[in-house]
């Protein structure tokens, strides 16, 4: 009989009370939402390791290894300490329900506003979106309740994998100065342009609220060749709610 330490037992509990709240606020229309969504982003976005080699300054060269999998992991806030997180996992043979967070795409930014209320990070947030949709760009925007703010992601910067990790972080920094030349750099959350960063899980319960992090819209400009939408008619520009 195996025996459990005290803090095994511990972890234990807490993962299951964080599951049991969590559980509360998941739908069987979410569930269904996230299974598609994952199915999106096996089908678009997952591909074999990848081996690059960059120059670097001095003429020399730097053999980069990038896996492009798609990996997800059960995560859930711990007061004061790092968070309870379980094993990456990709979904060969089935999908578990109690995934809320993934690994962030090599072709992927996200927006997120930080040091700010949230009536003044909305406004803000209007003024992004507005200038995306000038620049025709597609994007989506995902929020759950307590956040600091929604967030906006982008999927399709394909731009951003010819880069190496530091190269990747500095190019989105610049992209989302150039988008958005209004947006103070201390109230934009920078830590999220790192590849190691974990991100929500899209129709997935917050890991920290609990709550469900859900689409709020998807602009969809005539020229965007992948959607999240299943099947997406791409014959018009538009806003999808």
């Amino acid at each position: 009989m195996i025996q459990l330490t005290q803090e095994q037992v511990t972890l234990i509990n807490e993962t299951l009370n964080f599951r049991s709240r969590a559980l509360q606020n998941d739908t069987p229309e979410l569930q269904q939402q996230r299974k598609k969504f994952i199915n999106f982003l096996m089908r678009e976005f997952h591909s074999p390791t990848k081996y690059k080699i960059f120059k670097n300054k001095y003429g020399g060269s730097i053999f980069l290894v990038e896996s492009s999998s798609v990996e997800f992991c059960e995560m859930y806030y711990k007061n004061n300490s790092e968070p309870i997180k379980g094993k990456w996992n990709y979904p060969d043979i089935r999908i578990n329900r109690f995934w809320n967070t993934r690994k962030k795409l090599p072709s992927e930014t996200i927006c997120e506003i930080d040091k700010l209320p949230l009536d003044d990070s909305f406004k803000l947030f209007c003024e992004i979106c507005l200038s995306l949709m000038r620049n025709k760009i597609h994007f989506v925007v995902f929020y759950a309740q307590g956040q600091r703010s929604p967030h906006i992601r982008i999927y399709d910067f394909y731009e951003l994998e010819e880069l190496t990790p530091l190269q990747r972080e500095r190019a989105q920094l610049e992209f989302w100065r150039r988008i958005a030349p209004f947006l103070k750099d201390k109230f934009l959350d920078k830590s999220i342009f790192s590849d190691e960063h974990p991100v929500c899980l899209e129709f997935a319960p917050h890991w920290k609220y609990g709550t469900p992090f859900d689409l709020l819209f998807e602009y969809i400009p005539t020229t965007t060749i992948v959607s999240i939408a299943p099947t997406p008619k791409l014959q018009e520009e538009k806003c999808k709610p």
